[in-house]
C-alpha cells in the first residue's frame, strides 16, 4: 500500500519530487512500524 503512494508535484523540479518520494515512503513505513509495535496490527 505505502509503495503505490504518489507525492509528486508536477509544478517541483524532478530532484525535489525524487526526495519528497522517498522521505514520505521512509516516514510512512517507519509509522506504520511504530503503529504496529504500539497495538500489534
Amino acid at each position: 500500500m505505502v509503495e503505490r503512494l504518489d507525492l509528486r508535484s508536477p509544478e517541483l523540479s524532478r530532484r525535489m519530487n525524487r526526495l519528497l518520494s522517498n522521505f514520505g515512503r521512509r516516514y510512512l513505513k517507519e509509522k506504520l512500524a511504530r503503529l504496529g509495535e504500539l497495538y500489534g496490527i
